[in-house]
Order: C-alpha cells, then structure tokens, then sequence
C-alpha cells in the first residue's frame, strides 16, 4: 500500500513527511518500495538515490 501512495502521490508525496519516512524505513527491506521511491522522488530527496536495479531494463547487447 505504501508502495501504490508513494507511486500515486509522486513529487506530492513530500507533503506527507510521515509518508515518506515510512517508506523509506520499510524499503530498507522490500526492493520494489525502494524503486518507487527512487523513480518518484530522487529529484527531491537525496537519501532516496542509492537504488541500483538489476539491469534487466537494457539489452545486454547495449541500444543498438
């Protein structure tokens, strides 16, 4: 659920700080809840741009 507001509320999700540091606590533990963060608010948030995925989004061929 925190992952879904996170993901909905985007940027917003700054305006409910104890919303965020719930999240951040519990992604800690749950990799898909630290994406979210990531993509959402890692313009805004610096304790949030430690995510590294796995690399399945690109080819291992490269962009060709």
């Amino acid at each position: 659920m925190i992952e879904s507001l996170i993901i909905v509320l985007g940027e917003e999700a700054v305006k409910f700080p104890e919303l965020v540091e719930l999240a951040v606590s519990k992604s800690k533990d749950y990799e898909p809840l630290k994406r979210a963060l990531y993509n959402k608010l890692r313009n805004l948030r610096e304790d949030v741009r430690d995510y590294k995925g796995k690399g399945l989004t690109v080819p291992p061929w490269g962009w060709l």
